[in-house]
């Protein structure tokens, strides 16, 4: 069983890398949880293609994504990093518990 690890996000960036796996593996994100320091929206990426819809964060609040024991995101591919796209270059604080998966074929 792999063990998840907990990844902190603090940027402001439009393209936020929160969890790059290794060659031959993909992410699997069971927590994730973000606060922004202004109102904006965001978007969850496996690489550069949207996984979730638009999230309208709200100054201050916290914004979890949560479906335990069940993951809430799954890389598209083996390699592909887990984002956020972030158009409004907002302040974005958050943490993620991602672990990574064999990709076998």
């Amino acid at each position: 069983m792999a063990r998840a690890d907990s990844y902190e996000i603090d940027s402001a960036s439009s393209a936020i890398t929160v969890f790059t796996p290794n060659p031959g593996r993909r992410f699997v994100c069971l927590y994730l949880a973000l606060q922004a320091e202004a109102n904006g929206s965001v978007q969850v990426q496996s690489a550069s293609t949207d996984v979730s819809g638009p999230v309208n964060l709200t100054s201050g609040e916290i914004y979890q994504f949560q479906a335990a024991p069940y993951p809430v995101f799954i890389g598209r591919a083996a390699g592909e990093a887990l984002r956020i796209a972030n158009p409004g270059t907002v302040q974005i604080n958050g943490t993620a518990l991602v672990y990574e998966w064999e990709v076998r074929t």
